[in-house]
């Protein structure tokens, strides 16, 4: 497509009088053929999509591209595990173009000084850090030192903004009630996890000048914190996905394994107001990213 061109006897025409035609859609975040880790094995659960699966589903929408995580679990090469992942899409096959964000776990010196260079080197720009999950999240030390080296590569660190430790502290009160059906997730991941998570991820991000990316913001306390720092001209920036758009916490209410389809993190939230801040920073330009999340396990 474009002005000026060239037909021959061969070339193709489809006319698109009167339709609307755009770009072939990006997806900067999703998840696909993540089985590896040690937090799905401990779980029992795989990834419902494979690359072929997810990336054929992905061009079927009109999106042509899309960005995957490949992810690194503690005591593991990162480099190699990035490479991992290319050889899994080489074996699978990808119907869209493709790229990496590199999840760190384990932010040793060596993954930091000497493998990390070598991925920027070979176009990886993105890293993803994790402030919940037992097998994922890292200290905060250790946040601000791969914000440090991230700073000196030029490097994007996408967040993960919820906090471990309270999560984790409902969590394991609701479990030892029985309390496990669907509903109960959104009370052991409430917005002031999130909230709290966020506003600590910025600060690191401000006192190290390095660009973060918020990942799936779904409340408007999260907001708050976010367009702050926008007005302040911090290297912030802030992703949402259509679930925080169009889904609340009743979804989660259903009963048995209707609720359990409705389950993300973060969770559905039960406060309309969340939806229309959401709505709101979608068109004032606080959310410079929307995406998917595609996580789907079975």
């Amino acid at each position: 497509m474009g002005i000026g061109l060239v037909a021959t006897e061969d070339t193709q025409t489809i006319d698109c009088n009167g339709a609307i035609v755009t770009p072939g859609g990006v997806d900067g975040h999703v998840h696909l053929s993540q089985d590896r880790s040690p937090r799905a094995k401990e779980a029992g659960y795989t990834s419902a999509d494979t690359v072929d699966t997810g990336t054929r589903s992905a061009i079927a929408g009109g999106t042509t591209t899309v960005i995957l995580f490949a992810e690194q679990s503690r005591g593991q090469s990162l480099k190699e595990q990035v490479g991992k992942y290319h050889e899994l899409v080489n074996e699978q096959g990808s119907y869209a173009d493709y790229g990496f964000h590199a999840i760190i776990t384990d932010p040793t010196a060596k993954v930091l000084e000497q493998e990390l260079p070598e991925l920027a080197q070979s176009g990886i720009m993105s890293m993803k850090l994790f402030l919940t999950y037992k097998h994922m999240r890292i200290s905060d030390r250790q946040v601000l030192s791969a914000l440090q080296k991230a700073r000196e590569l030029g490097m994007v660190a996408l967040v993960h903004a919820e906090n471990g430790d309270l999560v984790d502290f409902f969590t394991e009160h609701l479990e030892a009630q029985g309390l496990t059906d669907p509903r109960f997730k959104a009370i052991a991941h409430p917005p002031e996890a999130e909230a709290e998570a966020v506003n600590r991820a910025i600060t690191f991000s401000s006192v190290m000048d390095t660009p973060m990316l918020i990942v799936h913001v779904s409340v408007r306390q999260s907001m708050d914190v976010i367009r702050k720092a926008q007005s302040l001209l911090r290297p912030v920036f802030a992703e949402t996905c259509p679930q925080y758009l169009l889904l609340g916490k009743e979804n989660l209410d259903r009963d048995h394994f209707c609720g359990a389809k409705f389950v993300c993190s973060p969770p559905l939230r039960s406060d309309p107001k969340d939806i229309e801040e959401i709505w709101r920073g979608i068109i004032n330009g606080t959310f410079t990213i929307f995406s998917s999340d595609h996580c789907p396990y079975r």
